[in-house]
C-alpha cells in the first residue's frame, strides 16, 4: 500500500540517522538499499542532505554499479 511505502522511507530515514550518529569524523557513509521506490532512494538522500549539512554526494570512483538516480525528491541531475 502507499502508506507501506511511506513508512518503509521513515524507516530508512531513522536508520540512516543512526548510521551518521555513529559516523567518525572525516568517515565515509555509503547509503544502499534494494528498493525501487524513489521515496528510500532518491528521497532520503535529499532529506539526508537538508538534514545533515555536513554530509556531502562524492562521485563514484572507477567501475559504477548500477544505474544513475532519478532527478526527483529535489535533488538534480548532478546530484543523481
Amino acid at each position: 500500500s502507499v502508506a507501506g511505502l511511506d513508512q518503509h522511507a521513515k524507516y530508512q530515514r531513522l536508520m540512516f540517522h543512526n548510521a551518521v550518529e555513529a559516523l567518525r569524523p572525516g568517515g565515509v557513509l555509503v547509503y544502499s538499499t534494494c528498493t525501487i521506490n524513489p521515496f528510500e532512494n532518491e528521497g532520503v538522500v535529499a532529506w539526508a542532505l537538508v538534514t545533515f549539512p555536513c554530509l556531502s554526494l562524492s562521485s563514484q570512483e572507477g567501475a559504477r554499479v548500477g544505474g544513475f538516480g532519478l532527478e526527483c525528491c529535489a535533488l538534480t541531475a548532478e546530484e543523481t
